[in-house]
């Protein structure tokens, strides 16, 4: 059995994750400090009371699989063990990985991966500090009071009519009834036809939720009584006051609305029904990722240069622009993305100004360098969820944002759904949660009397971020129709990587090159081609791209390459191991040769170090490190070490002071 701790699982958390616990935990602003966070979370999540109300809170299919997961609390099960003991509890097996999903987003849960013969195997189980203060009749399957859910709606009916204990067995069975998306689309179709395009124009158009002032848009030769009347008799939604002001929301009125379980079940369908018929696809991949080497390139050759304002000279912008990855897509110009880059280096303190109007990578700047890709993702996901520059309520859209990236791992990939699919799901949800008696503020009065946003507003705001942010980290993919307009968005592989949908074994870089003696490098690609995109990214310049992507190797691209912390013993075999054919003899020599003159270090089995730059060398022998191995300078190309090192950390040394390493 693998045992599953909070201080195990909270290591293997995101920033923004931390965040988000911390939010729903203990409240308030988080501290600065991730060691200082990650303590805090683990003595709050080990307190009875707390726990006993986050378990409270959980309702539909997340309260049985968490009984499930009591059963073995402190140890990991695998997915089809979770599933086989749900099914039993009355959950749809469907159904299980999305419980599982929004289980570890609340932290009741963790889910770690166990690696085994190369392959990752999922697990999931609740912390073993949480086993001696769980509840001792379990977790109850509590109701949400939102009255924007079906499962409020219940409550609140059967309540007023079976008052008492047999009330809440009859909701559960009638919820489990009327809530699977079969039910739901069975009960829609049996509309009338002008009925069913309504609720179909209420959902797709309106998110299920249109204030009654604006219904005569949809309404056709309805009444306003005959269609609530009707959404109530078969369970689907009603007609009722919503007033949302107190949360800072600009909403006090009737409403219409279809339930939070009848939008998302109506909006999958389309989904499944249908594939759009797009006039273009704009797809970025890890082009985001790889333009933040060309930006810190320009930044080591100190040609990025600002104002007394700390912006970037527009001059300087557009020429550091045009060398950028140029395929920027329909959602940003160049400089745009540049100018992204840029906040974002600053924000990380990535760079650092030098007080002559110029900029330096700072030891955190070259130690993001080196990292994977799936790293490089993750970090520019946590600053892009907390960015501030994008319209929007703050205090609506951070949560939107962080509930958004938990709905998008129950997307297939490649799988197309309406634009407005997520934002408007991710709103119901938010909205309900705002709605329910669980998590009603105490305290009202710090609310804004002024409310900043609409319901439609929070939606489109939401769509900016997901459409901008998520897309130019490759997460997902846009579908355009023939006025430009966005239509669709999908789930691509990279964004189920990223999110742990799927182990990156089964998308590990593939396809194959073409290498020829001019160094022009051609990538044949696949589906599953990002990682070799992105490496061959670091040390080639791409061209362009069009069903295959072209690339040349320079001088110029090798020296940002081994800046990197790539080694030319790794492009090398990078691209020996992907050509179906041997390397050209001159395309080998080439760049062994580019790489000495950028100051290559070679090391040969006597533990002596040789560099054809004589200013490599004596940055490299007032290393402490290298002192304390016993050094001696034979002459100016050579330096004799008087034990053998260690490769990984001689390696590191070296990086430090801009050089790169090879064995001989």
């Amino acid at each position: 059995m693998v045992e599953i701790s909070l201080a195990r699982t909270l290591a293997s958390r995101s920033e923004s994750e931390l965040v988000d616990l911390h939010d729903r935990w203990v409240g308030g602003a988080p501290p600065l400090r991730r060691a200082e966070l990650v303590q805090i979370l683990k003595e709050r999540m080990a307190e009875p009371v707390t726990v006993s109300n986050l378990c409270a809170g959980l309702y539909g299919a997340l309260a049985p699989v968490f009984r499930v997961l009591i059963s073995k609390a402190g140890n990991g099960m695998g997915l089809e063990a979770v599933s086989a003991a749900a099914i039993k509890e009355g959950v749809a097996e469907r159904s299980v990985r999305h419980a599982l999903a929004d289980l570890v987003s609340t932290g009741l849960v963790a889910q770690v991966g166990v690696g085994k013969n190369g392959a990752t195997r999922n697990l999931w189980g609740i912390p073993l500090e949480m086993r001696e203060v769980l509840p001792e009749a379990g977790a109850p399957e509590a109701v949400t009071s939102s009255p924007l859910s079906l499962r409020g709606w219940l409550d609140s009916f059967f309540r007023k009519r079976m008052p008492g204990a047999s009330s809440a067995d009859a909701i559960r069975k009638m919820y489990r009834m009327l809530a699977t998306d079969q039910a739901i689309l069975q009960r829609v179709q049996n509309m009338e036809e002008g009925m069913q395009e309504l609720v179909t124009k209420l959902a797709v158009e309106w998110g299920g939720i249109l204030p009654v002032c604006d219904f005569a848009e949809i309404s056709g030769s309805y009444k306003l009584n005959v269609v609530a009347k009707e959404l109530e008799k078969l369970s689907l939604g009603t007609v009722q006051d919503l007033n949302l002001e107190s949360s800072g929301i600009r909403q006090n009125g009737r409403v219409m609305t279809l339930f939070h379980e009848v939008v998302l079940a109506l909006l999958r369908a389309r989904a499944n029904d249908s594939d759009p018929a797009p006039e273009s696809i704009a797809s970025i991949g890890v082009d985001f990722v790889s333009n933040f080497s060309r930006f810190a390139s320009f930044v080591e050759g100190d040609t990025v240069r600002f104002t007394v304002r700390g912006t970037i000279y527009k001059s300087t912008g557009k020429r550091i622009a045009e060398e950028l990855l140029p395929n920027p897509g329909r959602e940003f110009r160049r400089f745009e993305i540049l100018e992204l880059e840029y906040r974002f280096a600053l924000g990380c303190h990535f760079i650092d100004r030098t007080g002559e109007r110029s900029f330096r990578l700072t030891p955190s700047g070259q130690e993001f360098l080196s990292m994977s890709l799936l790293e490089k993702q993750r970090l520019m996901l946590d600053w892009l969820i907390e960015d501030r520059e994008l319209p929007g309520d703050l205090a609506h859209q951070l949560r939107l944002r962080r509930t958004t990236l938990r709905y998008i791992k129950r997307l297939t990939p490649g799988v197309w759904h309406d634009a407005m699919f997520l934002p408007f799901v991710v709103r119901n949800h938010h909205l309900a949660a705002i709605t329910s008696q669980e998590e009603l503020p105490s305290d009202n009065s710090s609310f804004p009397v002024r409310s900043s946003a609409d319901l439609q507003s929070l939606s489109w705001n939401l769509l900016v971020w997901i459409r901008k942010y998520l897309y130019l980290l490759g997460i997902i993919d846009m579908a355009y129709d023939s006025t430009g307009r966005a239509v669709a968005i999908r789930l691509t592989r990279v964004g189920a990587e990223l999110l742990d949908m799927i182990p990156g074994r089964e998308i590990e870089g593939s396809g194959h090159v073409v290498v020829n003696p001019d160094f022009e490098v051609v990538l044949f690609p696949d589906s599953r081609s990002h990682e070799l995109i992105y490496q061959l990214d670091r040390f080639c310049d791409r061209e362009f791209t069009d069903s295959l992507y072209h690339y040349r190797i320079t001088p110029a691209s090798l020296h940002r390459g081994l800046s990197e912390g790539m080694t030319l013993d790794e492009m090398v075999t990078l691209l020996s191991a992907r050509s179906r054919t041997p390397l050209p003899q001159n395309v080998s020599y080439s760049l062994e040769s580019w790489a000495r003159k950028d100051g290559l270090i070679e090391i040969d089995r006597t533990f002596r170090l040789r560099c054809e730059l004589t200013e490599v060398l004596d940055r490299i022998s007032l290393h402490p490190g290298l002192r304390k191995l016993g050094c001696e300078r034979v002459d100016d190309q050579i330096i004799q070490l008087g034990t053998e090192p260690d490769f990984e950390q001689l390696l590191s040394w070296v990086r430090d002071y801009g050089a790169s390493l090879k064995r001989v």
